[in-house]
């Protein structure tokens, strides 16, 4: 295997930007410059010869290992799979992942801020940062509709669960993103695109904005996934395809057990047994000529245990302080402070949680580039007045229901941050 870490990885750990000097020195910033996931949209873009995409592709270090013609393009994003625990995958010897590391190169990108699956499957989609794309987290006040919202279902957060829909008040799924998608893209490029999806999501709001209107095809486990698309690839040798799949159980699993449960690296490891099983060693000659396959993640995960002073609940002063709840993420928690509180806001959590929580203002991340240079006209009512950043295993809980989530992201510390590009070819 090429491994490109120890010239990349000290790059992306020294990046600062200059308009948050004050940030933890432990945080990662996104490289939005030719080093994280929102250029990979850009790089298949080139790979497939369809033009220039997005934001612009990947520096050409991060890609120097990959030589000669590419046909096809299989890229498979396992959520929540961090950089370094996905170095530990592949120090086990005779594990699943060794065909792929030792015909392919691996480097670490950086994730989006947030760090979390609405904002970097959008940016994966449109090749731009969230702060350009509008999907800024999970939960997301969205002013235009009233109402903080759901971003993966679309739906209004009641209560503290999920109900109606927000199409019925005049969302549009097709224009909501003002941004073009990768799909629509190479499709007018000539190029044939498929999605591989866990059928429970495979009708999701976001699934539907993220890849508009490409050919899906459900699947339930690694089982009827990986034979899936070997057969895919078989039956169509030559095509000038993007193939994009999707594994969300490592993520659901760290949520539910924390990242280093022993349940989180079973499943990582079984998916890579698969992998290799049912489709890399079977494939045909025919499928794999010109055919590369890219492994990546949208972000990490870290151990949060429950803890009673993170729920705010127990601080009723805190949430006096603002108009709604707040929204975003847990780790990355958008402050609407009401007229007047939010120097008392920040003075509270400072006081209350210290050491535990970076506090900037809107206006400190909007000018920083922290969400991108060029933004969304709606990003400032979207984020809200304060941002709320964790470190270590903080975070903001303040959902109706009981908190029995063991692990999180949505922060720029490296194990939320760091993540794989492992690319290989297939015909190597």
């Amino acid at each position: 295997m090429t491994d490109l870490s120890e010239t990349l990885l000290p790059r992306l750990l020294a990046r600062r930007l200059p308009g948050l000097p004050s940030l933890p020195p432990e945080f990662v910033m996104p490289d939005y410059d030719g080093g994280s996931i929102a250029n990979l949209p850009g790089q298949v873009a080139a790979w497939l010869g369809a033009g220039p995409f997005g934001g612009g592709a990947l520096h050409p270090e991060w890609v120097s290992a990959v030589q000669g013609p590419v046909t096809r393009v299989v890229m498979v994003l396992v959520d929540a799979l961090g950089y370094q625990r996905f170095r530990g995958l592949l120090a086990e010897p005779g594990s699943g992942w060794d065909w792929l590391q030792r015909r392919g190169s691996l480097a670490p990108l950086t994730s989006v801020f947030p760090s979390t699956t609405t904002a970097a499957l959008t940016s994966l989609s449109t090749g731009l940062p969230p702060g350009r794309h509008g999907m800024l987290g999970y939960e997301l006040w969205l002013k235009e509709f009233g109402v903080t919202a759901n971003m993966i279902q679309l739906q209004p957060m009641a209560a503290g669960h999920v109900t109606g829909s927000l199409a019925e008040v005049g969302l549009d799924q097709d224009t909501f993103i003002r941004a073009p998608i990768l799909a629509q893209h190479l499709a007018a490029q000539g190029v044939d695109v498929h999605a591989f999806l866990p059928a429970f999501i495979v009708g999701s709001g976001l699934t539907r904005m993220s890849l508009g209107r490409v050919a899906r095809h459900p699947f339930h486990a690694p089982s009827d996934l990986w034979p899936g698309i070997r057969q895919f690839l078989d039956a169509t040798p030559g095509a000038r395809q993007l193939v994009w799949a999707y594994w969300p159980m490592v993520d659901t699993l760290s949520h539910q057990y924390g990242p280093s449960a022993e349940a989180v690296e079973r499943e990582a490891r079984a998916f890579g047994d698969m992998l290799r099983q049912a489709f890399l060693e079977p494939l045909s000659a025919a499928a794999r000529a010109g055919t590369l396959f890219v492994l990546l993640a949208d972000h990490g995960q870290v151990d949060t245990p429950p803890l009673p002073d993170f729920n705010l609940k127990n601080h009723p002063e805190f949430v006096d302080m603002l108009h709604i709840l707040p929204s975003g993420e847990n780790r990355a928690a958008y402050l609407h402070c009401r007229p007047g509180q939010v120097d008392a806001a920040q003075a509270y959590s400072e006081q209350h949680w210290p050491g535990q929580f970076a506090v900037v203002s809107q206006e400190a991340v909007m000018a920083s580039g922290l969400l991108g240079a060029e933004l969304d006209a709606r990003t400032a009512a979207r984020l809200g007045e304060l941002l709320v950043l964790s470190r270590g295993d903080a975070y903001l809980w303040w959902a109706a229901n009981e908190n029995r989530m063991l692990g999180r992201h949505g922060s720029l510390t490296p194990d939320e941050m760091l993540v794989p590009l492992l690319a290989a070819r297939l015909d190597a």
